[in-house]
């Protein structure tokens, strides 16, 4: 008994080991140009019907007749993701708390900090 396991054993493994035939190249076909030129994914930006700016990652949920864009997170510290949803006013407030966040640093980036500033 086990000496006909160890042959079927060999056997299938003798088997997974062969190269597959090669099969023949196939003709490479000449790249057709697109009938409407495709459309950029940094183009087109989605936006709330009141012209807020929707951040990647978030898709629209309807909650009680309430429009609410939603994602998932991970919080540091679980395994568990959470779903953070906003309203057309929380994503107006993250856009200006990103663009606020934007202006300090490149306001920082503008300061003179040694001692040689321009000056004489």
């Amino acid at each position: 008994m086990r000496t006909s396991l160890l042959l079927a054993m060999l056997l299938c493994l003798a088997a997974c080991s062969s190269q597959p035939q090669a099969s023949p190249p196939q003709p490479v076909k000449a790249a057709e140009a697109p009938a409407a030129p495709a459309k950029s994914r940094l183009t087109s930006v989605a936006t709330t019907p009141g012209g807020v700016k929707i951040p990647s990652g978030y898709k629209l949920v309807v909650r009680e007749g309430q429009q609410l864009y939603c994602r998932k997170e991970t919080i540091v510290g679980s395994r568990f993701p959470e779903t953070i949803c906003l309203d057309e006013a929380g994503l107006k407030d993250l856009e200006n708390r990103g663009q606020s966040a934007r202006d300090d640093l490149n306001q920082s980036e503008s300061k003179c900090v040694g001692t040689n500033c321009g000056g004489p």
